[in-house]
Protein backbone atom coordinates (compact mmCIF):
# COMPACT_ATOMS: atom_id res chain seq x y z
CA UNK A 1 0.00 0.00 0.00
CA UNK A 2 2.83 2.28 0.70
CA UNK A 3 3.92 2.25 -3.30
CA UNK A 4 0.66 2.11 -4.52
CA UNK A 5 -0.51 5.33 -2.69
CA UNK A 6 2.24 7.38 -4.01
CA UNK A 7 1.89 6.05 -7.39
CA UNK A 8 -2.40 6.77 -7.58
CA UNK A 9 -1.28 10.19 -6.60
CA UNK A 10 1.10 10.95 -9.64
CA UNK A 11 -1.40 9.36 -11.66
CA UNK A 12 -4.42 11.72 -10.40
CA UNK A 13 -1.57 14.81 -10.67
CA UNK A 14 -0.99 13.85 -13.85
CA UNK A 15 -5.01 13.41 -15.21
CA UNK A 16 -5.57 16.78 -13.19
CA UNK A 17 -2.82 18.62 -15.18
CA UNK A 18 -4.22 17.25 -18.01
CA UNK A 19 -7.39 18.48 -17.97
CA UNK A 20 -6.49 21.67 -16.70
CA UNK A 21 -4.05 22.41 -20.02
CA UNK A 22 -6.58 21.09 -22.09
CA UNK A 23 -9.00 23.35 -20.40
CA UNK A 24 -6.77 26.38 -21.06
CA UNK A 25 -5.70 25.59 -24.57
CA UNK A 26 -9.12 24.74 -25.88
CA UNK A 27 -8.59 21.03 -26.81
CA UNK A 28 -11.65 19.25 -26.80
CA UNK A 29 -12.19 15.51 -24.83
CA UNK A 30 -13.37 13.02 -26.78
CA UNK A 31 -15.85 10.80 -25.65
CA UNK A 32 -15.66 8.34 -28.91
CA UNK A 33 -13.04 7.96 -31.34
CA UNK A 34 -15.17 10.02 -33.81
CA UNK A 35 -13.60 13.61 -34.12
CA UNK A 36 -14.64 16.71 -36.36
CA UNK A 37 -12.95 18.48 -38.55
CA UNK A 38 -11.37 21.84 -37.31
CA UNK A 39 -11.75 21.02 -33.67
CA UNK A 40 -8.00 20.33 -32.05
CA UNK A 41 -7.37 17.15 -30.04
CA UNK A 42 -4.96 16.35 -27.60
CA UNK A 43 -2.69 13.45 -29.64
CA UNK A 44 0.22 11.37 -27.77
CA UNK A 45 1.23 10.31 -24.51
CA UNK A 46 0.61 12.68 -21.78
CA UNK A 47 4.18 13.86 -21.62
CA UNK A 48 4.37 14.46 -25.37
CA UNK A 49 1.03 15.76 -26.27
CA UNK A 50 0.07 17.91 -29.38
CA UNK A 51 -2.79 19.61 -30.52
CA UNK A 52 -3.35 18.23 -34.03
CA UNK A 53 -6.50 20.09 -36.01
CA UNK A 54 -8.08 18.56 -39.02
CA UNK A 55 -8.24 21.56 -41.27
CA UNK A 56 -9.61 20.23 -44.31
CA UNK A 57 -8.96 17.60 -46.80
CA UNK A 58 -9.15 17.71 -51.08
CA UNK A 59 -8.35 15.73 -53.79
CA UNK A 60 -5.95 16.80 -56.45
CA UNK A 61 -3.47 14.99 -59.14
CA UNK A 62 -0.40 17.15 -58.52
CA UNK A 63 1.21 18.79 -55.59
CA UNK A 64 3.84 21.17 -56.36
CA UNK A 65 6.99 22.05 -54.22
CA UNK A 66 9.28 24.05 -54.20
CA UNK A 67 11.84 21.58 -55.85
CA UNK A 68 9.61 18.78 -56.78
CA UNK A 69 6.15 17.62 -57.60
CA UNK A 70 3.96 15.19 -56.10
CA UNK A 71 2.13 13.75 -59.41
CA UNK A 72 -0.55 10.70 -59.29
CA UNK A 73 0.25 8.21 -61.98
CA UNK A 74 -2.38 5.96 -63.73
CA UNK A 75 -4.33 4.12 -61.22
CA UNK A 76 -3.49 6.89 -58.56
CA UNK A 77 -4.75 10.40 -57.01
CA UNK A 78 -3.86 12.18 -53.79
CA UNK A 79 -5.73 12.76 -50.67
CA UNK A 80 -4.17 15.98 -49.27
CA UNK A 81 -4.97 16.38 -45.76
CA UNK A 82 -4.54 20.35 -43.89
CA UNK A 83 -3.33 19.56 -40.32
CA UNK A 84 -2.58 22.31 -37.51
CA UNK A 85 -0.15 21.27 -35.01
CA UNK A 86 0.62 23.19 -32.02
CA UNK A 87 2.71 22.44 -28.52
CA UNK A 88 0.44 23.24 -25.49
CA UNK A 89 3.26 21.84 -23.25
CA UNK A 90 5.88 23.91 -21.60
CA UNK A 91 8.44 22.50 -23.37
CA UNK A 92 10.47 22.21 -26.81
CA UNK A 93 8.62 18.95 -28.81
CA UNK A 94 9.41 17.70 -31.91
CA UNK A 95 7.05 16.89 -34.90
CA UNK A 96 7.58 15.41 -37.75
CA UNK A 97 6.53 12.41 -39.92
CA UNK A 98 7.73 10.09 -37.38
CA UNK A 99 5.11 8.74 -35.72
CA UNK A 100 2.46 9.63 -37.06
CA UNK A 101 0.07 7.31 -38.84
CA UNK A 102 -3.02 7.97 -41.42
CA UNK A 103 -5.22 5.46 -42.28
CA UNK A 104 -7.99 5.76 -45.06
CA UNK A 105 -11.39 4.09 -46.03
CA UNK A 106 -13.13 4.29 -49.58
CA UNK A 107 -15.94 2.43 -50.57
CA UNK A 108 -13.84 -0.59 -52.11
CA UNK A 109 -10.92 -0.49 -49.81
CA UNK A 110 -8.66 0.66 -46.54
CA UNK A 111 -5.55 1.33 -46.24
CA UNK A 112 -2.75 2.37 -43.44
CA UNK A 113 0.19 4.96 -44.46
CA UNK A 114 2.85 4.85 -41.85
CA UNK A 115 5.78 7.54 -41.98
CA UNK A 116 3.41 10.06 -43.43
CA UNK A 117 4.95 12.40 -46.33
CA UNK A 118 4.34 15.80 -44.63
CA UNK A 119 5.33 19.24 -46.09
CA UNK A 120 4.69 22.96 -44.42
CA UNK A 121 1.06 24.09 -46.02
CA UNK A 122 1.18 25.01 -49.73
CA UNK A 123 4.14 22.74 -50.81
CA UNK A 124 6.71 23.74 -48.01
CA UNK A 125 9.50 22.01 -46.95
CA UNK A 126 9.36 18.38 -45.45
CA UNK A 127 8.24 18.58 -41.74
CA UNK A 128 11.04 17.92 -39.26
CA UNK A 129 10.47 20.74 -36.89
CA UNK A 130 11.46 21.60 -32.84
CA UNK A 131 8.25 23.26 -31.80
CA UNK A 132 8.87 25.93 -28.89
CA UNK A 133 5.77 26.11 -26.52
CA UNK A 134 2.89 27.44 -27.72
CA UNK A 135 3.98 27.30 -31.44
CA UNK A 136 1.82 26.50 -33.88
CA UNK A 137 2.18 25.09 -37.57
CA UNK A 138 0.41 24.48 -40.88
CA UNK A 139 0.91 21.13 -42.41
CA UNK A 140 0.14 19.12 -45.87
CA UNK A 141 -0.08 15.20 -45.05
CA UNK A 142 0.07 14.10 -48.88
CA UNK A 143 -1.29 10.46 -49.22
CA UNK A 144 -1.24 8.39 -52.20
CA UNK A 145 -4.71 6.32 -52.70
CA UNK A 146 -6.10 3.93 -55.58
CA UNK A 147 -7.65 6.26 -58.28
CA UNK A 148 -11.26 4.90 -57.81
CA UNK A 149 -14.30 4.60 -55.44
CA UNK A 150 -16.05 7.69 -53.06
CA UNK A 151 -13.56 8.52 -50.00
CA UNK A 152 -15.55 7.65 -46.94
CA UNK A 153 -12.87 8.93 -44.03
CA UNK A 154 -9.49 8.79 -42.62
CA UNK A 155 -8.02 8.03 -39.23
CA UNK A 156 -4.87 9.91 -37.34
CA UNK A 157 -2.99 8.32 -34.97
CA UNK A 158 -0.21 9.77 -32.73
CA UNK A 159 0.89 7.61 -29.98
CA UNK A 160 -2.12 5.88 -28.27
CA UNK A 161 -4.83 8.25 -29.26
CA UNK A 162 -6.77 7.89 -33.11
CA UNK A 163 -9.14 10.26 -33.81
CA UNK A 164 -11.80 9.25 -37.15
CA UNK A 165 -13.10 11.55 -39.42
CA UNK A 166 -15.86 10.78 -41.90
CA UNK A 167 -15.36 12.66 -44.87
CA UNK A 168 -18.39 11.88 -47.12
CA UNK A 169 -20.44 15.35 -46.46
CA UNK A 170 -17.26 17.47 -46.26
CA UNK A 171 -14.59 16.29 -49.18
CA UNK A 172 -15.19 18.97 -52.25
CA UNK A 173 -15.11 17.76 -55.64
CA UNK A 174 -12.10 17.12 -57.49
CA UNK A 175 -11.94 19.80 -60.22
CA UNK A 176 -10.12 18.10 -63.50
CA UNK A 177 -10.45 16.66 -66.54
CA UNK A 178 -9.58 13.41 -65.10
CA UNK A 179 -12.74 13.30 -62.67
CA UNK A 180 -14.60 10.89 -62.65
CA UNK A 181 -18.50 11.02 -62.23
CA UNK A 182 -18.43 10.53 -58.68
CA UNK A 183 -16.11 13.51 -58.07
CA UNK A 184 -13.86 12.13 -56.25
CA UNK A 185 -12.25 9.15 -58.52
CA UNK A 186 -9.99 10.19 -61.42
CA UNK A 187 -10.19 8.59 -64.64
CA UNK A 188 -6.56 7.60 -66.65
CA UNK A 189 -7.65 9.30 -69.99
CA UNK A 190 -9.89 12.05 -70.60
CA UNK A 191 -11.61 14.02 -73.88
CA UNK A 192 -10.87 17.25 -73.86
CA UNK A 193 -11.83 20.21 -76.47
CA UNK A 194 -10.05 22.73 -78.66
CA UNK A 195 -8.67 25.52 -76.95
CA UNK A 196 -9.68 23.73 -73.58
CA UNK A 197 -7.04 24.51 -71.10
CA UNK A 198 -6.14 21.72 -68.49
CA UNK A 199 -3.80 20.15 -66.10
CA UNK A 200 -2.17 16.97 -67.01
CA UNK A 201 1.60 16.12 -65.16
CA UNK A 202 3.48 19.26 -63.84
CA UNK A 203 1.70 21.37 -66.74
CA UNK A 204 -1.39 22.94 -67.90
CA UNK A 205 -1.90 22.24 -71.14
CA UNK A 206 -3.91 23.78 -74.60
CA UNK A 207 -4.56 21.81 -77.78
CA UNK A 208 -4.68 24.64 -80.24
CA UNK A 209 -5.48 23.69 -83.60
CA UNK A 210 -4.48 20.81 -86.51
CA UNK A 211 -3.24 21.65 -90.04
CA UNK A 212 -2.72 19.95 -93.15
CA UNK A 213 0.00 20.60 -96.16
CA UNK A 214 1.13 18.27 -99.55
CA UNK A 215 4.03 16.26 -98.97
CA UNK A 216 6.31 15.21 -96.69
CA UNK A 217 9.08 17.94 -94.84
CA UNK A 218 12.17 15.97 -95.35
CA UNK A 219 11.69 15.92 -99.15
CA UNK A 220 13.71 18.52 -100.97
CA UNK A 221 10.10 19.56 -103.27
CA UNK A 222 8.01 17.61 -101.02
CA UNK A 223 4.84 18.76 -103.47
CA UNK A 224 6.09 16.00 -105.42
CA UNK A 225 5.19 13.02 -103.15
CA UNK A 226 1.78 12.40 -104.67
CA UNK A 227 0.06 10.44 -101.95
CA UNK A 228 1.09 11.86 -98.59
CA UNK A 229 0.51 14.54 -96.15
CA UNK A 230 2.09 16.38 -93.22
CA UNK A 231 -0.45 17.37 -90.20
CA UNK A 232 0.56 19.52 -87.52
CA UNK A 233 -0.89 19.81 -83.93
CA UNK A 234 -0.14 23.06 -82.54
CA UNK A 235 -0.05 23.05 -78.26
CA UNK A 236 0.80 24.93 -75.85
CA UNK A 237 1.99 24.64 -72.34
CA UNK A 238 1.83 26.82 -69.53
CA UNK A 239 4.78 25.03 -66.42
CA UNK A 240 2.41 24.85 -63.45
CA UNK A 241 5.36 23.68 -61.49
CA UNK A 242 7.10 25.84 -58.64
CA UNK A 243 10.13 25.05 -60.72
CA UNK A 244 11.87 25.46 -64.04
CA UNK A 245 11.13 21.96 -66.02
CA UNK A 246 12.18 21.15 -69.15
CA UNK A 247 10.22 20.40 -71.96
CA UNK A 248 10.87 18.22 -74.64
CA UNK A 249 9.66 15.91 -77.27
CA UNK A 250 10.59 12.95 -74.41
CA UNK A 251 8.40 14.48 -72.03
CA UNK A 252 5.44 13.11 -74.15
CA UNK A 253 3.85 10.72 -76.64
CA UNK A 254 1.92 11.62 -79.01
CA UNK A 255 -0.24 9.57 -81.67
CA UNK A 256 -2.62 10.82 -84.20
CA UNK A 257 -5.28 8.10 -85.70
CA UNK A 258 -7.60 7.59 -88.51
CA UNK A 259 -11.12 6.79 -88.74
CA UNK A 260 -10.02 3.42 -89.32
CA UNK A 261 -7.89 3.01 -86.02
CA UNK A 262 -4.26 3.71 -88.42
CA UNK A 263 -1.75 5.44 -87.01
CA UNK A 264 0.57 8.28 -88.83
CA UNK A 265 3.64 8.52 -88.25
CA UNK A 266 4.67 10.72 -85.84
CA UNK A 267 8.11 12.66 -85.95
CA UNK A 268 9.37 12.55 -82.55
CA UNK A 269 10.19 16.60 -82.26
CA UNK A 270 8.81 19.33 -81.04
CA UNK A 271 8.92 22.15 -83.60
CA UNK A 272 8.42 25.33 -82.98
CA UNK A 273 7.11 26.40 -86.70
CA UNK A 274 10.24 27.82 -88.18
CA UNK A 275 11.68 23.78 -88.11
CA UNK A 276 14.08 24.16 -85.20
CA UNK A 277 13.20 21.48 -82.29
CA UNK A 278 11.76 22.50 -78.69
CA UNK A 279 14.21 21.65 -76.03
CA UNK A 280 14.34 23.93 -73.50
CA UNK A 281 13.86 24.66 -69.67
CA UNK A 282 10.94 26.50 -68.83
CA UNK A 283 10.33 28.52 -66.23
CA UNK A 284 8.12 28.54 -63.65
CA UNK A 285 4.53 30.09 -64.96
CA UNK A 286 6.26 30.34 -68.41
CA UNK A 287 4.58 29.17 -71.69
CA UNK A 288 6.10 27.38 -75.02
CA UNK A 289 4.37 26.74 -78.11
CA UNK A 290 5.05 24.38 -80.19
CA UNK A 291 3.83 21.94 -83.09
CA UNK A 292 3.59 18.24 -83.16
CA UNK A 293 4.28 17.10 -86.89
CA UNK A 294 3.00 13.80 -88.22
CA UNK A 295 2.66 12.17 -91.63
CA UNK A 296 0.53 10.00 -93.16
CA UNK A 297 -1.43 8.93 -96.46
CA UNK A 298 -3.49 11.74 -98.62
CA UNK A 299 -7.04 9.86 -98.23
CA UNK A 300 -6.78 9.20 -94.63
CA UNK A 301 -8.92 10.62 -92.51
CA UNK A 302 -7.43 12.11 -89.38
CA UNK A 303 -9.96 11.00 -86.39
CA UNK A 304 -8.26 11.38 -82.89
CA UNK A 305 -4.99 12.88 -81.33
CA UNK A 306 -3.60 11.66 -77.97
CA UNK A 307 -0.95 13.36 -76.11
CA UNK A 308 0.62 10.98 -72.92
CA UNK A 309 2.29 12.19 -69.82
CA UNK A 310 5.55 10.75 -69.71
CA UNK A 311 5.86 11.26 -66.27
CA UNK A 312 2.29 10.16 -65.09
CA UNK A 313 0.96 8.54 -68.28
CA UNK A 314 -2.34 9.70 -67.92
CA UNK A 315 -3.65 10.97 -71.67
CA UNK A 316 -6.24 12.82 -73.15
CA UNK A 317 -7.83 12.62 -76.43
CA UNK A 318 -9.16 15.29 -78.42
CA UNK A 319 -11.73 14.69 -81.62
CA UNK A 320 -10.66 16.31 -84.97
CA UNK A 321 -13.00 18.10 -86.65
CA UNK A 322 -12.54 17.94 -89.91
CA UNK A 323 -10.16 19.75 -91.80
CA UNK A 324 -9.57 20.98 -95.46
CA UNK A 325 -7.14 18.27 -96.60
CA UNK A 326 -4.49 18.62 -99.64
CA UNK A 327 -6.53 18.50 -103.34
CA UNK A 328 -3.91 15.82 -105.29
Amino acid sequence: MRIVIPILAVIVAAVGTSVARHQESGLKARTSDEGDIGTPYAMGSPQHELAVTLAHARVTLRYPLADDEVLAETGDRLLVLRLAVANPLKKLQQFGAAGLRIGWTTEDETGVVEEVPLYLADGGDPVSIDLVPHQKIETDAVLRLPAKGKIHSVWIQRGPVKVHYPLDEVLPKLVDVFADKDGQSARDIAEVKWNQVFAMGAFDWKILKLTSRAGLPQSEDDRDIEDEVTLTADVSVRNAARRSLPISWNQLTARLTDTLGNEYRWETTLDNGRGDSVNEDLESGAVSTFRLVFQGPRDAEPALLTIEDDRTKRSVVVRLRPIPMPKP
